[in-house]
């Protein structure tokens, strides 16, 4: 049993789970995203897989229990307001446009009475592109080599010791962790370290429609821009940062005929961008900003630009969603500038 399992079933055992559950500070609580569905029945990167349906339709009724929840625009009034929330409120977020966003997530959103916003990588939508993390994937699936390195690796990757799902995780970290050559750099020498490449069609088409994400739109959803081609912003350069966000905004408002005021840095993490990339997206005019770091957002005014979220993974049961929630931690301290 892990330690996380464990002091998850002490607190449900002893009732405290479900006391913090309920008195809970208040602040903005951020759910997020990425698909939902099987993983076991595509190709690509399992790991963006959160839940399937029936999970996903419990961690709803979970969320409505509990919270208040508020849109784009909701959140958007209280960040101008300058005011921090008095009660705790729910978001939910999807990242990246892929197609059970709209197939599954859209219909079961509207039957809840619940609106979300979903982060698009314009250079994917309406496309029958694959990106590279889902590249990467079907590349480590594809190959009969046992282990891999790539150039400024450590240590190779083995292939064959532990489940696809692990060791897709694996060269993903790695590849993240490499800030040095571009990313379609790094595919390339991916591609000749698997000795394997992935054929121009493929069979499962990813990413929603413009058509599709209008209508979401159309229904109330929120569209926020995932930048253009979803690379690690703090990898590029700033005038290519500056490239992929105002690219990203002008395609959005275009294709939707309405203004995008919404970010999620792609990947997220505190190594994925920095205090110029968010000095870049309010001057660019986004007026706020989604990392994909874990926590909670008790002034959201304060830093709107770096704002937190809570990830959903492995098909958490509601049990799984309140610990993950009652657990998440603070604002992080100050970005360091680019060097």
């Amino acid at each position: 049993m892990s330690g996380y399992t464990l002091k998850r079933d002490i607190l449900r055992a002893t009732g405290l789970l479900e006391y913090q559950w309920k008195t809970l500070k208040p602040g903005v609580y951020v759910f997020n995203y990425h698909r939902i569905g099987n993983p076991e029945e595509t190709a690509f990167d399992p790991n963006v897989f959160m839940c399937d349906q029936e999970h996903f339709a419990s961690q709803l009724l979970t969320i409505k229990s509990r919270f208040r929840v508020i849109d784009d625009h909701d959140l958007l009034q209280l960040i101008e307001s300058g005011m921090a929330p008095t009660e705790p409120l729910a978001m939910l977020t999807f990242d990246d446009g892929y197609r059970d966003n709209y197939e599954l997530v859209f219909p079961m959103l509207r039957d809840a009475g619940i609106k979300a916003v979903f982060f698009l990588p314009t250079a994917y939508i309406g496309t029958n592109q694959i990106p590279w993390w889902d590249e990467v994937a079907w590349l480590i699936n594809s190959t009969t080599k046992t282990q891999i390195t790539l150039p400024d690796w450590g240590q190779p990757v083995l292939l064959k010791q532990q489940s696809f799902k692990n060791t897709v995780r694996s060269v993903l970290y790695n590849m993240k962790q490499n800030t040095g050559p571009s990313m379609e750099h790094k595919m390339a020498q991916l591609r000749e370290a698997t000795a394997s490449e992935m054929p121009r069609s493929v069979a499962e088409k990813l990413f929603i429609s413009w058509d599709e994400a209008r209508e979401m739109h159309q229904h109330g959803m929120g569209i926020g821009s995932h930048a253009h081609s979803h690379q690690i912003l703090l990898h590029l350069s700033l005038d290519k940062q500056r490239e992929e966000l105002q690219k990203s905004k002008d395609i959005l408002e275009n294709q939707l005929s309405s203004t995008v005021d919404l970010l999620a840095y792609p990947v997220g993490g505190r190594n994925s961008y920095s205090e110029e990339t968010c000095n870049l997206a309010k001057e660019i005019g986004y007026k706020a900003a989604f990392t994909f770091i874990y926590g909670f957002n008790p002034t959201p005014q304060q830093r709107p630009f770096e704002l937190l979220r809570i990830p959903i993974e492995e098909n958490g049961e509601p049990y799984d969603l309140k610990y993950t929630t009652v657990f998440a931690g603070p604002v992080p301290g100050k970005l360091k500038k680019r060097k």
